[in-house]
């Protein structure tokens, strides 16, 4: 094969040969037409276009013309190819009317056949190479005429499209009649929205250095996928392309614009383009990178892996083989990426809530028990966060939060956890392809419908003789000791005034070779807040060796009001590693009731047509006085569906709640705040009351109304709940009776205590109904919540 070494020959035959302009484009194409140059909407056309001498201002011949094909459906031109082009000058800039055609006898017919075999994929240029070059003048104007011939017609076919400022386009289309070019009525359009078009003259000059398209420098990228790249504007035509991989020509003189690749291996690569024709090479196109995955698995099988899309969680490991990964690294390596390959048989978005985890073992498949599963303290989490799963086959990529160094001795387990509450409804065909592996375990999932399994994997499980097909981008690991910590931030939420919140961990790996020592002395908290974070050296000190990691817990206690900051800083070699650590801290006065762990939909559910929650607090759970102000739940799992809301509160002197229907529940109760609220955030989510409620130191029944009137479809988030008898009833539409639940939302309530005198009736007994006249004797129960005694 030809070196990299060769191009200084090439260049220097581009300088002496000189560079110029032989492809003259007019207009952007940057708009769209379709009835330019053809409507495919109809069966017969014939269209004139008028191209300026200011436009084009070259003379010549013109061998090739080109209109753009902007967008359509396949076979869109299959009623619609046969073409015959004329060509004229002409002294007219416009057309004054719809029948004001240039006389056919002013036309020179420079060609007629199908374009059917020439049409590219949407985003090219058509070429049309003429049977006769017409001799353009540049003193003239120059009209193009098409008749369009194929009788049928198909869905529209979009032009690249342009306004030429006056009445430049004439359009003729007709479903039953074939037109005569030399008896033309009126047009059906006069228009200045024209076609976009380039012309080509013969090659004079060497063609200007390729622009690289695709994929962008540094990209990843996989066996099968292609480089692609294109002449720019001004340049003269290209008959072929040479295509240089790391310095090496891999292809000669392709006609393509595009080149495939294959058995590469893995990691970065360099490549260029030189465009060539008659006439001489141009200059290298500038140089990119790219970064080539390694392969795992090829077959089109669905065994639910690596997630169940039809189930509201999900868990599955899967083991792939040392031997597999081998082939494409050498030594330690970092995984700095991966990718599942999605059939996008349509888009999902109940399950794109992906936790990933990475770990070494010497297992080669799971043993044939159902709760097999590799401990989670084996693994590590490289990934949180959220997915597009697209109604696009192709590869889902996913950028670790953290790289894995994969020590390339071990086999390597992959575990995907889906969290999304919500499941995908309709086609069971949607699926990631997986490779089957007869005889031999090679993963293990579980799923679940209705509560969320916990970190450690469940004790349950169905083996799979099956992996799902993957790719791996690799990155060279350090030769020294490489400290890698994430995440970037930590957010501890809305904590209560005086409360705390955590402890979130820091993760320290050594992301290279050699030791990583980590001591308590190396770490510290610095910031406006820094008295309100700790972190705990209980792991510490820590010898870390390739790929091994530590954790390091940080806690708060909020004691400034609002939002307060802070930085955890690890200083190691020299060179500071920031962690940002967030909170909001609500002011004094708010409690928080319930320590649950548990999940559901409840308080904002979105199921039905309409949605009830109510939920009873006692007063010996509040133990506060004054009015509240605000009111937050605990969000456990997050979804992107607006959730239309309604709160309202009422005090109670009941303990506990019977089943009633919703209207009898609202009947007392008021209103304090309505909006839409989505819920695409963990951890405590607020809302300002916009009418404060007055507390009178007893019960309190908190409820809430969501979606009133309208169906949004499935629950995809979650909130945390206590487990407590008879307190909390939800409804699934305004009638019938409420159900009994023994799971209680988790809330917070600020409550302010700014009245001086401020006395609440808890309770009143006595006679109800006394005679008239009669003297009756009353117990009332009050309490003061002012601050006055």
């Amino acid at each position: 094969m030809k070196s990299l070494r060769f191009l200084s020959v090439l260049l220097a035959l581009g300088f002496a040969l000189g560079l110029g302009a032989v492809t003259v484009s007019v207009g952007t194409a940057t708009g769209s037409s379709n009835h330019f140059p053809i409507h495919t909407g109809y069966s017969y056309n014939y269209t004139q276009q008028i191209y300026t001498q200011s436009q084009i201002n070259r003379a010549g011949e013109i061998s090739r013309i080109r209109f753009y094909h902007h967008s359509s459906y396949p076979g869109n031109l299959g009623n619609s190819h046969d073409w015959v082009i004329y060509m004229g000058h002409t002294s007219r800039s416009s057309f004054g009317s719809t029948s004001d055609w240039e006389p056919a006898a002013n036309l020179v017919q420079v060609f007629s056949g199908s374009v059917l075999s020439s049409i590219p994929p949407p985003g090219d240029w058509l070429e049309i190479i003429l049977d006769t070059p017409f001799h353009y003048d540049n003193l003239s104007n120059l009209v193009v005429a098409i008749h369009e011939t194929t009788p049928g017609l198909n869905y529209s076919v979009y032009w690249g499209g342009f306004t030429s400022g006056s009445n430049t386009g004439l359009s003729l289309h007709h479903n039953g009649i074939n037109p005569d070019i030399n008896n033309l009525p009126e047009a059906r359009l006069m228009t200045d929205n024209i076609a976009a078009l380039q012309l080509v003259f013969p090659d004079t000059e060497a063609p200007l250095p390729p622009m690289l398209i695709s994929p962008a420098d540094n990209a990843p990228v996989r066996d099968g996928q292609a480089l692609e790249w294109r002449l720019p504007a001004g340049s003269a035509d290209a008959s072929g392309y040479d295509v240089y991989i790391d310095g090496v020509m891999v292809s000669e003189a392709q006609t393509a614009r595009s080149y495939v690749l294959s058995g590469l291996e893995t990691g970065p690569h360099a490549w260029q383009v030189i465009a060539r024709n008659n006439v001489g090479s141009s200059l290298a196109s500038d140089m990119r990178s790219f970064v080539m995955s390694l392969a795992i698995g090829s077959g089109e099988g669905n065994f639910q892996l690596p997630i169940s899309l039809y189930t509201t969680f999900s868990q599955s490991q899967s083991i792939y083989l040392q031997s597999e990964i081998a082939s494409g690294i050498q030594g330690a390596q970092s995984i700095e990426r991966i990718a599942y390959h999605w059939n996008g048989l349509t888009a999902c978005s109940n399950s794109n809530h992906w936790i990933v985890y990475m770990g070494h073992t010497d297992r080669t498949e799971f043993d044939n028990l159902d709760a097999d599963w590799i401990p989670i303290s084996q693994m590590v989490q490289v990934f949180d966060g959220h997915l597009a799963l697209p109604a696009i086959p192709g590869w889902i990529e996913i950028d670790l939060d953290i790289p894995f160094v994969y020590n390339n001795a071990d086999n390597l387990v992959i575990g995907v956890y889906e969290v999304s509450r919500g499941y995908e409804e309709g086609h069971t065909a949607r699926f990631f392809y997986n490779t089957a592996t007869p005889g031999q375990n090679r993963s293990i999932r579980y799923f679940e419908y209705n509560y969320q399994p916990g970190e450690n994997p469940p004790s349950l499980g169905i083996l799979e003789a099956a992996y799902p097909n993957l790719l791996i981008w690799f990155a060279q690991s350090p030769d020294a000791p490489a400290l890698n910590l994430s995440p970037s931030s930590l957010d501890f939420g809305i904590v209560a005034n005086g409360s705390s919140a955590g402890p979130l961990s820091v993760r320290v790996v050594n992301a290279g070779a050699g030791i990583l020592n980590l001591s308590e002395s190396d770490i510290s908290i610095i910031g406006p807040n820094a008295a309100e974070f700790t972190f705990d050296p209980a792991n510490l000190p820590a010898s870390l060796g390739n790929g091994q990691c530590v954790y390091i817990p940080v806690s708060m206690t909020g004691t400034s009001t609002g939002e307060i900051s802070a930085t955890l800083r690890i200083v190691y070699d020299g060179q500071n590693h920031d962690v940002e650590l967030l909170a909001k801290v609500l002011p004094t006065g708010t409690i928080t009731i319930g320590s649950g762990n548990n999940t559901q939909v409840h308080p904002f559910h979105l199921d039905y047509d309409m949605q009830g929650s109510a939920a009873l607090y006692t007063a010996d759970q509040i133990n506060a006085s004054g009015s509240i102000h605000l009111l937050a739940w605990d969000c456990a799992g997050t979804s992107n569906y607006p959730v239309p809301y309604k709160i309202w509160a009422k005090n109670t002197t009941a303990d506990t709640m019977t089943s009633m229907r919703w209207q009898d529940m609202m009947a007392d109760m008021t209103l304090l705040k309505q909006g839409s609220f989505t819920p695409n955030t963990l951890g405590w989510q607020a809302f300002q009351l916009d009418t404060p409620f007055a507390y009178t130191g007893g019960n309190i029944i908190i409820a809430v109304e969501t979606t009133y009137g309208n169906y949004l479809g499935h629950n995809a988030h979650a909130f945390r709940c206590s487990s407590v008898e008879q307190r909390h009833q939800h409804w699934d539409g305004p009638s019938g009776l409420g159900r009994l639940i023994n799971a209680v939302p988790n809330i917070m309530m600020h409550f302010s205590t700014g009245l001086q005198n401020d006395l609440g009736a808890l309770s009143i007994t006595g006679n109800p109904s006394p005679a008239l006249g009669e003297v009756s004797h009353y117990t009332v129960s009050i309490r003061n919540n002012g601050s006055n005694p």
